[in-house]
């Protein structure tokens, strides 16, 4: 926070009155911000009404207006205005750069990580363990909020009904994320992603963020399309956001776009002419039999790492449950059951179930006699899940492991994490032989090189679907897979009868691959045919990858493609294979009802049936959110509330949803120039408004031409942000960025006949007080303190900085590297210009060459710091991204040796 001022500084402000002068001191930062507040009697009177029109009778009022207006005019007569003033103190007063704060813990594990020493290298491995776990539900609530609050931007801008009625009571977040009902953090993602492009074309094409018909929505479609093709799911999705934004946002449904029939018979024929035009969908490829047969194995095997052994146990669960990776990170480690019968488990919440939708927990079974490889695979991974490494409460199944698969992390592992970490797993298999009638493992790898990158997380969740329709089982009994349709209805009897089927159909698919099938058992031939192509893609040897893989064999008798051997794979009691048999031919009481269908993206609100079945968007009153209703001649209609002019400014004055302090810290430090920062925190800006004007305004000279004059200035702040003088909070917001803008302008001007006469000269632009104070300012907050030794001078910071303006950079001699610690005074010259006029400049001082290795190390840092400050003010230059004085003090030390 910047120091307030004391009342010496306001020029005889309490001799006008006391209690003004100290109200004006509680709200305005400084003279400047003041001096930006009104413009003429009118404004004066107007400001002293709001600051003591409660405590002053309306005389006292008056004669205040008058005598305020009449010692604004006197400053004004005496000398110029204080952006002027500003412009030349600026130099003198301390800088203030806000920067973000930095963690030292988290400066410690960065040190740390990168130290090589075997020692910090455990420390930093039982520091990770030692980290408090990370939950799914707190990652899914953050992605959720975040994406709310993005479309309540959109909502908020559009001035939808729901805007106001929120304003008017309060306009909590809290109270906007209920009104999502219960909506996945994905499904809010993809909705506001969806509807970003549609809404920069509007605001480029219409200067509006909302379609004012059904007509602009067609339009953009169109024009999207004549530039690039449309993919097949973007009418889908641009349709599921606006209704979504519709119907949150409580428009009538006669005034609703997305219940318009023109554009829903437009958006289908658009969905058939792209479907049709497009590519086919390719599914992920199978995973082949070897691969989830050495997973068993590998699961079995002691001799693998802890990471390695539980994730191939994961791959194996996702294989015969056909999960996808996000079902699997949403299994309850604590609902795992292992009996006789197989394992049971509990996903606690899905794509399309979970709490608040209709469909609840689901229940997944895997028979206990599953496996190919003779192993007991499922007893030894119910064995891993209570290990000690991995014992931890959880509310996700497999948590991330590093790289040496040895440790695990606490934190929550999304579902694309997982299908990373599967894809790793993929690369470290061994290849599967027989030898003997048993199954090992030889040292080769089964995937070699970047093999793997041929599969995808999806690739296991298909494997027993396809397997199941290769071997000839019927779609009524596939479908139970993977999807427990059954299980919701909370009835054990349902529950016990899809069990039934499930671990019948799993018997069935690992029995014909042991023993084979009278119809020829399940080639892969086609797939291998796939693999061989990619890998000689690769410069691979796709024959010997595919010979590798090749587990099962012909059987010339049998006349079947097979593993070989007895099924079960493993000695299991005759009780025990009765008790998993399953039964495929198992009834189910009811219908059968496919409640694991993907989310339909139009299915957003574009229903009007009301049917319980039907996924419809419906209004959802906040918690704790009083309606107000009128009553008419017609029965209640609902009113709308007026939207608070103070709530609206605010807006403006604090920072857009979705960005924090530290974001905004950033981008000033790394997108605008260092004048324009010094000159924000100088007049007081709110932080705020600086990041939304720094969007679009970088530089000083470029700010100094937002407006023509101060009026003017007034008029885009209400025109761009929503932001008027309304009362004295936002009077002062106001006042800041006039007084910002006439500084600039200042300044811009100075700066520019600075140049013209350096030129007309034909001598280096001084570099300014101002300038320099903001480079060094930037580089301390950056680099730490900067030493006089080490300081670039004045003078050649002048003439690199003037290289820079023209284009023309080149290097320096050693001997006009000078430091300001060398350089303390400057020459003076006299030249006579074109018109005979005699002028005195200063003299560009020249230093002596390095007569040592300490020098000349001293020579190069002073060059690297020139560098260096002045990277902080050309911020948009390519060539100094990433300028650091470190690679400069690298270079030195590395041609000199170590100091």
């Amino acid at each position: 926070m910047l120091k307030r001022r004391q009342p010496a500084d306001w020029h005889g402000l309490p001799n006008v009155d006391e209690d003004l002068a100290c109200e004006v001191a509680k709200l305005y930062h400084s003279l400047v911000q003041f001096d930006g507040a009104f413009e003429d009697r009118e404004g004066a009177a107007e400001l002293v009404v709001e600051l003591l029109g409660r405590k002053k009778t309306a005389m006292e009022v008056e004669r205040i207006s008058e005598a305020l207006w009449e010692w604004r005019a006197k400053r004004l007569r005496r000398g110029p205005s204080q952006a002027a003033v500003l412009q030349k103190q600026i130099p003198s007063m301390p800088v203030r750069v806000q920067r973000p704060a930095v963690d030292i813990h988290r400066v410690f594990e960065e040190v740390v990580a990168t130290t090589p020493a075997v020692a910090i290298a455990q420390l930093q491995r039982a520091v990770k363990v030692s980290k408090a776990a990370g939950s799914r539900e707190d990652v899914e609530t953050q992605m959720r909020e975040r994406w709310a609050l993005q479309l309540v931007t959109y909502i908020k801008e559009a001035k939808l009904p729901c805007a106001s009625r929120m304003e008017a009571l309060g306009d909590s977040n809290h109270q906007w994320l209920r009104i999502f009902g219960n909506r996945r953090g994905k499904t809010l993602r993809n909705r506001a992603r969806a509807w970003k492009p549609f809404r920069e074309w509007l605001m480029a094409t219409y200067g509006a963020p909302w379609p004012r018909d059904a007509g602009q929505v067609l339009k953009y479609l169109e024009e999207r399309h004549a530039v690039t093709s449309l993919g097949k799911t973007v009418p889908r999705s641009l349709m599921a956001s606006l209704s979504l934004l519709e119907t949150v946002g409580m428009v009538s449904p006669e005034d609703r776009c997305s219940e318009d029939q023109l554009l829903l018979e437009s958006l289908k024929s658009w969905t058939m002419e792209l479907e049709s035009g497009g590519p086919a969908v390719k599914p992920a490829p199978m995973l082949p039999v070897a691969a989830f047969l050495v997973c068993e194995m590998v699961v079995c095997r002691p001799v693998y790492e802890l990471g390695l052994r539980f994730t191939a146990y994961t791959l194996l669960l996702m294989t015969w449950a056909s999960l996808r990776c996000d079902d699997v990170q949403n299994i309850d480690p604590e609902s795992l059951k292992l009996s006789q019968v197989g394992l049971r488990f509990i996903l606690k919440k899905t794509k399309t179930s979970g709490p608040g939708r209709k469909v609840g927990e689901l229940h997944a079974f895997i028979a206990r006699t599953v496996g190919l490889s003779g192993y007991d695979w499922l007893g030894e991974g119910f064995k891993l899940v209570s290990a000690g490494a991995l014992s931890w409460s959880r509310d996700f199944f497999c948590p991330a492991f590093s790289a040496e698969w040895d440790m695990p992390a606490k934190g929550y592992l999304d579902a694309e994490g997982l299908a990373l970490q599967l894809r790793r797993l993929l690369k470290h298999l061994p290849t599967p032989v027989r030898q003997q009638g048993v199954w090992k493992v030889a040292r080769e790898l089964l995937f070699p090189g970047e093999m793997a990158n041929f599969w995808t997380g999806h690739s296991s969740r298909h494997v027993a679907t396809s397997l199941a329709a290769a071997l000839g089982v019927s779609k009524d009994r596939r479908d139970y897979l993977g999807r427990w349709a059954y299980a919701q209805h909370g009835s054990q009897d349902y529950v016990l009868t899809s069990r039934q089927v499930v671990q019948g159909v799993q018997n069935f698919i690992c029995k014909c691959l042991i023993v084979g099938h009278p119809d020829g058992g399940y080639t892969e031939e086609e797939l291998f045919c796939t693999m061989r192509s990619y890998a000689e893609a690769l410069h691979l040897a796709g024959d010997e990858i595919v010979k590798a893989c090749s587990v099962l064999q012909w059987d010339d008798v049998e006349a079947t493609w097979k593993l070989g051997g007895n099924f079960p794979s493993f000695n299991v009691s005759p009780d025990r294979v009765r008790a998993a048999a399953g039964n495929m031919s198992a009834d189910l009481p009811g219908p059968y009802q496919d409640f694991e269908q993907e989310e339909v993206e139009s299915a957003e609100g574009s229903s009007t049936s009301g049917s319980e079945d039907t996924q419809v968007e419906n209004p959802v009153e906040p918690e704790g959110i009083v309606c107000m209703f009128a009553t008419t001649a017609g029965g209640v209609r609902s009113m709308r509330v007026k939207r608070p002019q103070r709530a609206r400014a605010s807006m403006a004055t604090d920072l857009p949803a979705g960005v924090d302090q530290a974001a905004a810290l950033s981008h000033l430090d790394k997108n605008v120039s260092s004048d324009l920062v010094h000159i924000f925190q100088e007049c007081g800006v709110p932080l705020g408004l600086q990041y939304r004007l720094t969007l679009n305004f970088q530089s000083v000279k470029r700010f100094s031409t937002y407006a023509d004059s101060r009026a003017d200035v007034r008029t885009a702040l209400k025109d761009d942000h929503a932001l008027e003088a309304a009362d004295q909070a936002t009077r002062a917001a106001v006042a800041s960025v006039v007084s910002a803008w006439e500084t600039a302008k200042e300044y811009a001007s100075k700066e520019s006949e600075l140049r013209a006469e350096a030129r007309m000269l034909g001598v280096s632009r001084p570099v300014s007080q101002t300038e320099k104070q903001a480079m060094r300012a930037a580089y301390e907050a950056a680099h730490g303190s900067l030493e006089e030794a080490f300081e670039p001078s004045d003078d050649y910071m002048s003439a690199k900085l003037e290289e820079i303006e023209n284009g023309e950079i080149s290097a320096s001699a050693l001997s006009e590297v000078t430091s300001k610690k060398r350089v303390r005074t400057m020459g003076i010259q006299t030249t006579v210009d074109t018109g005979g006029h005699v002028r005195i400049v200063k003299q560009r001082n020249k230093g002596v060459m390095p007569q040592h290795t300490e020098e000349l190390r001293t020579v190069l840092r002073v060059e690297g710091n020139a560098w260096t400050m002045l990277a902080s003010k050309f911020k948009n230059k390519v060539f100094f991204a990433d300028m650091s004085p470190d690679a400069w003090l690298a270079y030195a030390n590395y041609l000199l040796g170590e100091k």
